[in-house]
């Protein structure tokens, strides 16, 4: 059996090698159907279905908390946290965290880290031991505890030159000594991204702050035996009690919500990437229909000499296991193009996928995506092979050996197996050309959104001093002036301010209010806008429109009258049909000072382009430490040229240095780079998608030309008769430019049906633009029409030019 098998194995090699050109093209048809397919399965397997990198990391989980009539947020109070910790039996460990930006270094450039401080117990819950030295200690981790940094293995690398050594060295952690005790592996960067450093939280356990300071993120392990269900049920009963014993604070039910740490940090790219992974299933499909479809037709080819091999003793199986075995090879050479094509797709979409996409780091062409690109070709491959194969199995030598019959390129069941296979080919074309244009008009309507400023024109810097080099308050104040009026007077600068959020890149601190007049016992009854310290020329930086009243100025300072600006949707919730010019609030709870509202701006995108504008309170950065708690030393410096804001970074960047020398400095960008990155995402979709479309219009395309072009080789003795008793040659092109349109209406026709049907599953992924949006449909559809008919055109062409004398010689 084993030399039967080899015997057909080099049969079909040599069948193969004498006629390459439709076997070739089907493999590499197949091939880049299998190869995008793998790319993307890479990034899905990656991102949504490999265990995330720690021991059990399906025990890990992260909690939220919502109240009634407020939307869930994933920020806690040192007591909450505490309260996890200490009061839910089904944790085994409890962590918390919040982000910070540190300085490395000191000096004319120190480097700006992005960083987080946590508890110690977050790598022992993480199940992560260091790559070198070891993590923090619970006696670190405590007010006035020992200054200790660990550091990421890419920091490590990059800055300390993967010296062991630097592991107990005393380095300069925001002008501050600090003793670095450990290093963790390549690859860790808990909880994002480029995570470059570890420091300890310091919670004051005796004495945390109150509960009405939300600024911690919280990361716990199930306990060993305890399900997500158990944990939730003790969290429901912790709420229930917190909410009862805490009026003040929770004036309405709070609930304490857990999920699984990979659902939280996959968040909503899950949808986008499986709309991309089903999209390039059907560009898989259509690619494999083309492949069967060649192979078919080769198969057709090929008739006369199956009839021989048959007419001379051949059996009709092993006739059909040839056939099998170069399908075999035809999906082997594919499978070797979808290789290269996965590894070249993989390093595209890493180049291509937006900064945010989570677990990009790790994605990568493995053992298990090369396996799924090598069972799919083979399983592709063979599946489509059948068709020649049962071909052979079923056909009769003497209609194949008949008289004129080599003349004819295949039966008329063949003939409509092809046509079905391209009207498939069709229908799922028009369905992801149907899911690009609607991605089109959902990314056009983001990018006419009103965000609230002008981004054209300017450039963006963090400015984060250390507490000892510009203390918060009062000094502040003075830097930030003495910068502004510096910046303010740079060639080429029309406005420059500051402040502490930058729109699209930063939220906010929701901070408890008390309206004059509407007094409330409790922050849980307040009204909660978030804070943006800015100083005066903050709003002329941005564009930010003045609806009412005036801006801050240099006259608004720590001794005038305390004076804020809302936006237009916190005077809308606060004085509905009034105007908030006059009016007053103050910061909760009761002993804070009045503040008067002095103008209205328009609302400003902070959290995304697709979400509504939340509620805005804007305080003089001047004023900051008397009316609203403090004022921040770390601000986003905003300058606004008229000119190319590029050209500025250089002068803004020397000029920082002068006012504040051993500053660290964060990345200078322009507000649209910033504006692109909160669009990047629905770029990436958008592009990958319309690349599937254009790819599977090409696949129809060439399928429905290659069935008309062989039903017109087919029909050439028909055709010649026809021309000889008179058949005009410009209705021979036009019947067979009908017959392709057919197809491309037939196709359409499903496919638009089909789009219809699956157009909900866009739902999510689209803004602005409906799933069954009537200037869409009727854009694609002439446009698979135009396609199909300029396939088609080519064999009409060739129709109308045959010879009579030479098609009725032909046998």
């Amino acid at each position: 059996m084993l030399q039967s098998v080899a015997h057909d194995m080099g049969q079909a090699l040599r069948s193969l090698a004498r006629a390459p050109g439709l076997a070739l093209l089907a493999a590499l048809t197949l091939g880049a159907g299998v190869g995008s397919t793998a790319a993307i399965f890479s990034v899905v397997d990656a991102v949504l279905i490999r265990p995330l990198p720690y021991p059990e990391s399906d025990r890990l989980t992260v909690l939220h908390r919502a109240s009634e009539g407020r939307r869930t947020l994933n920020n806690h109070s040192e007591p909450e946290f505490l309260d996890y910790e200490g009061e839910v039996a089904s944790f085994g460990e409890v962590a918390a965290y919040a982000d910070i930006d540190l300085g490395l270094g000191s000096g004319a450039e120190p480097e700006l880290l992005t960083a987080v401080r946590a508890t110690a117990s977050l790598f022992p819950l993480l199940g992560v031991e260091p790559h070198l030295g070891r993590v923090f200690t619970a006696a670190e981790d405590v007010p006035d505890g020992s200054p200790v940094v660990v550091l990421s293995h890419a920091l490590w690398v990059r800055a300390f030159g993967a010296d062991p050594g630097v592991v107990g060295r005393s380095i300069r952690i925001d002008a501050s000594a600090c003793t670095v005790v450990g290093v963790m592996p390549a690859g860790f960067d808990f909880p994002r991204t480029g995570t470059k450093a570890w420091v300890p939280l310091s919670v004051d356990r005796a004495n945390p702050w109150g509960r009405g300071n939300s600024y911690l993120s919280v990361v716990a392990r199930l306990a060993p035996g305890v399900g997500l269900e158990t944990a939730r049920a003790e969290l429901d009963a912790l709420a229930a009690r917190s909410t009862r014993l805490y009026p003040e604070v929770y004036a309405t039910p709070v609930s304490f919500l857990a999920y699984g740490l990979l659902d939280q940090i996959v968040g909503d790219v899950r949808t986008a990437l499986l709309l991309l992974l089903g999209a390039v299933a059907g560009v898989l499909l259509i690619a494999s229909v083309n492949a069967a479809a060649l192979l078919l037709a080769r198969g057709e080819l090929r008739r006369g000499e199956v009839a021989i091999r048959m007419a001379l003793g051949a059996g009709r199986l092993r006739v059909a296991t040839q056939f099998m075995g170069e399908s075999l090879l035809v999906a082997l050479v594919a499978a070797v193009a979808a290789a290269a094509l996965a590894y070249g797709g993989v390093v595209a979409l890493r180049a291509l996928a937006p900064p945010d996409l989570p677990r990009l780091e790790e994605v990568t062409v493995n053992a298990r995506v090369l396996a799924f690109g090598l069972g799919i070709s083979l399983v592709t491959g063979l599946l489509f092979g059948l068709a020649p194969a049962l071909q052979a199995l079923r056909r009769d030598m003497r209609d194949v050996l008949g008289v004129g019959a080599w003349g004819a390129i295949g039966s008329r069941r063949a003939e409509r197996f092809r046509r079905g296979l391209v009207v498939t080919q069709l229908a799922l074309a028009t369905m992801l050309t149907l899911g690009a244009g609607l991605l089109v008009g959902s990314f056009q309507a983001l990018r006419q959104v009103e965000l609230g400023f002008d981004p054209a024109g300017v450039l963006v810097v963090p400015l984060h001093p250390p507490e000892s080099e510009v203390p918060e308050d009062a000094a502040a104040v003075v830097f930030y002036q003495t910068l502004g009026a510096r910046l303010a007077a740079l060639p080429g600068v029309t406005a420059a301010g500051s402040s502490l959020r930058l729109p699209l890149a930063e939220g906010h601190d929701y901070y408890s209010l008390q309206v004059e007049g509407r007094l409330v016992s409790n922050a849980g009854d307040a009204s909660v806008p978030g804070m943006q310290w800015a100083t005066p020329g903050y709003f002329a930086a941005l564009g930010i429109p003045l609806r009412q009243g005036r801006l801050f100025t240099e006259a608004d300072r720590a001794d005038a009258p305390l004076v804020a600006v809302v936006n237009e949707r916190l005077a809308a919730e606060l004085w509905p049909g009034e105007s908030p010019l006059g009016k007053r609030l103050r910061m909760f709870p009761d002993g804070n000072p009045w503040i008067e509202i002095i103008g209205v701006v328009a609302d400003v995108k902070h959290y995304g382009i697709q979400g509504k504008p939340s509620t805005k309170l804007y305080i003089p950065h001047a004023q900051g430490y008397l009316s609203a708690y403090y004022s921040p030393n770390r601000m986003n410096v905003i300058v606004r040229t008229d000119a190319d804001p590029s050209a500025l970074a250089g002068p803004v960047r020397e000029l920082l240095r002068e006012v504040g020398p051993g500053i660290p400095l964060g990345t200078v960008r322009t507000m649209d780079q910033v504006v692109s990155r909160t669009l990047a995402r629905d770029r990436f979709t958008l592009l990958l998608l319309g690349a599937f479309a254009g790819v599977a219009l090409l696949l129809a395309s060439v399928g429905v030309y290659g069935v008309i072009a062989g039903a017109v080789a087919a029909r050439t003795r028909e055709i010649g008769l026809r021309m000889a008793v008179g058949a005009d040659r410009a209705a021979i092109a036009t019947s067979v430019l009908r017959e392709g349109l057919i197809l491309a209406t037939m196709g359409c026709s499903i496919g638009l049906v089909g789009g219809l049907a699956l157009s909900g599953l866009l739902r999510s992924l689209l803004f602005g633009v409906s799933p069954t949006d009537p200037w869409t449909f009727a854009v694609v559809v002439p446009v698979l029409g135009l396609a199909g008919a300029l396939a088609s055109l080519v064999p009409a062409v060739s129709a109308s030019r045959v010879d009579p004398v030479k098609a009725l010689r032909a046998d």
